[in-house]
């Protein structure tokens, strides 16, 4: 019953239990066929897959199975299967933004002005600090690099961050700038535009990163992408092993 709760609104419900060291399907959970589009079992032991290499073999045996919609994966302990032994270090160099979701009807022409189609509100979000709290869920021993303002946009991006597992021992902390903030206008169709004030992100600069080197030798792997300036990135990559 605990399980059927879990997956009732799922279209696939996929389930791994431990047994004499290895992950098998848990065939006796049958009861989940009350998912919307029924339920497929996966042996990860019968198909020689260790804990940290089901993923791409799954996707396989989804194709396989002709199914390509979303898939909701109950796991005893995610963390346990994703990073076996010691956890990765992941070092996130990038940006960290405040998200102020507008819902319109349609996206704005110029010219135009729109009553949106419910109250605008804010969310954690910036592709850095995303891909921070991504693997962090995945179990990961994640540090981030990046900048906020000292206002409070900037405390909430932090213990969001924190909140996720993340460390952000290393986050610069700026009086005389705000925290990055995100527009982002979305229409009734999901089609959406941003427009992004960068502010502090643009403080996350070569000097700082370099400053940082000894992060860069600890990492395993090491995240980037391009909403801070390009220069800093070009400085970090040359820092990575």
């Amino acid at each position: 019953k605990r399980f059927d709760a879990l997956v009732k609104d799922a279209d696939v419900a996929i389930l791994f239990y431990r047994w004499r060291r290895k992950w098998k399907m848990g065939a006796h959970f049958v009861t989940l066929r009350h998912t919307r589009k029924g339920f497929i079992g996966y042996n990860t032991f019968r198909n020689s897959v260790g804990p940290d290499m089901y993923g791409p073999s799954l996707s396989a045996f989804l194709k396989k199975q002709k199914y390509f919609g979303p898939v909701l994966m109950t796991l005893k302990n995610p963390h346990e299967t994703i990073c076996e032994g010691e956890k990765p270090m992941v070092l996130v160099v990038g940006s960290i933004n405040m998200d102020v979701n507008i819902l319109l009807e349609h996206i704005l022409r110029p010219g135009e002005t729109l009553l949106c189609r419910s109250s605008v509100f804010k969310s954690p979000g910036g592709k850095g600090s995303n891909q921070a709290v991504a693997a962090a869920k995945l179990g990961a021993d994640v540090v981030m690099l990046g900048c906020v303002g000292k206002d409070e946009n900037g405390q909430q991006m932090l213990a969001s961050l924190q909140s996720a597992g993340v460390n952000t021992d290393y986050v610069m902390v700026k009086e005389d700038c705000p925290t990055s903030t995100a527009y982002i206008n979305v229409a009734a169709n999901g089609e959406n535009a941003i427009a992004v004030d960068s502010s502090a992100n643009m403080h996350v600069s070569a000097e700082y990163v370099t400053s940082h080197a000894e992060l860069f030798a600890k990492a395993d792997y090491c995240v980037f992408q391009l909403e801070i300036p390009v220069e800093t990135v070009k400085a970090a990559i040359g820092l990575c092993r």
